[in-house]
């Protein structure tokens, strides 16, 4: 999810307005292998959460990024998660007892 590049470069599927296209076409939910995570390993399960907690709201905010960076101003971000996020988010949220 990289948008500057060392470079300077702008470049990565944020960058592109591809995030939300490609999550909702090619990632997997991944909810069976967060089961795998020991529940007690809180390290591990908080990085998880902070990690699916970023993807979701780069999904959701994609879009006013976008129209942002056209000068648009903020536009509306997505109202919805796509349930390969929402789903190991909301377990994940479980276990670290933020829900």
């Amino acid at each position: 999810m990289t948008y500057w590049q060392p470079d300077g470069t702008a470049t990565g599927l944020l960058a592109k307005n591809l995030l939300r296209k490609t999550i909702d076409s090619e990632l997997p939910n991944l909810i069976n292998h967060v089961k795998k995570v020991d529940g007690n390993d809180a390290r591990l399960n908080a990085a998880l959460f902070r990690d699916y907690s970023f993807l979701a709201s780069a999904y959701i905010l994609e879009s006013s990024h976008i129209s942002h960076v056209q000068g648009n101003g903020y536009g509306l971000g997505a109202s919805t998660l796509p349930e390969q996020v929402a789903v190991p988010l909301a377990d994940l949220a479980h276990r670290v007892h933020y829900n």
